[in-house]
């Protein structure tokens, strides 16, 4: 079940049960309105004992005495009861907060997985000048938005979060908004000469790979303009391991040869 959050109060859920302690703290932890207080109320005993008479329905509340989740889990029912005993102003910021949770299309990322990809590309766009950010945020989000066939980031499925957030952190948006170091004028990258000649940049093969894809996107038809986005995202995350893949093979070496200097410096006996 999705989380549900009351004047900025995230609501715990327990087996499709409610906390009514993260209910009190954010209806502002009056004394009077404890959870045990509502609990022995005549009418909250009468509404337990008419949600217990249907089987289809819920079991009406349970406590937990142990524990991270220690507290007392109500029904929806009684989430309702309990803000309405407590005010009209709370009754109606969970009424609101309900309704929200009820319209959220499921199996997508929902407000904290958007909020957590946006918060990705703003980290990603740091480093860039300033006058830069805006317009390589909204390219990042667009291409994003192509990558996976959503209109908007809130429509990303649930299970491909993580895909999504492995695109962002390995689209190299440098190299659109900055030069990149060790090319040509014409952008292309230097031959592999061994690792002892190797001066990564950072995929800097990407630019070159983008500009045959747009050349190629000339000659193909409009259906098939989606397969370059899929080729395009399969090239940035496949030289990005690449990159990262020469940048650990280069440690170890300098590892080793630091290793075999320090050996060949022993004593001939010990």
């Amino acid at each position: 079940m999705a989380a549900i959050s009351i004047f900025s109060k995230d609501i715990r859920i327990l087996d499709g049960l409610f906390s009514l302690n993260d209910l009190h703290k954010s209806s502002g932890s009056i004394a009077k309105h404890k959870p045990s207080n509502f609990i022995r109320l005549s009418q909250t005993i009468e509404l337990i004992n008419e949600i217990d008479q249907f089987s289809d329905l819920r079991t009406a509340y349970k406590v937990v005495n142990g524990g991270d989740n220690r507290g007392t889990y109500v029904c929806k029912e009684l989430v309702y009861a309990y803000a309405m005993w407590i005010s009209a102003k709370f009754h109606l910021a969970v009424i609101r907060a309900f309704d929200q949770l009820s319209n959220t299309p499921q199996g997508t990322i929902g407000e904290d997985g958007f909020n957590c990809l946006s918060s990705l590309i703003e980290g990603k766009t740091t480093k860039l000048p300033s006058k830069y950010r805006r317009s390589a945020q909204s390219k990042l989000w667009s291409q994003v938005h192509k990558a996976f066939g959503v209109r908007s980031g809130h429509d990303i499925p649930a299970d491909q979060l993580s895909d999504v957030r492995n695109f962002i952190a390995a689209y190299a948006i440098e190299g659109e908004y900055l030069p990149s170091k060790g090319q040509s004028e014409l952008g292309l990258a230097e031959p592999f000469m061994g690792l002892d000649h190797l001066k990564l940049s950072g995929n800097r093969n990407i630019p070159d790979g983008r500009k045959l894809l747009k050349e190629m996107g000339k000659y193909m038809p409009a259906k098939a303009q989606p397969l370059l986005v899929e080729l395009e995202a399969t090239m940035v995350r496949q030289w990005t391991e690449m990159d990262e893949s020469l940048r650990m093979i280069g440690c170890a070496q300098r590892y080793m040869s630091r290793c075999r200097g320090q050996i060949s410096e022993l004593p001939d006996q010990i």
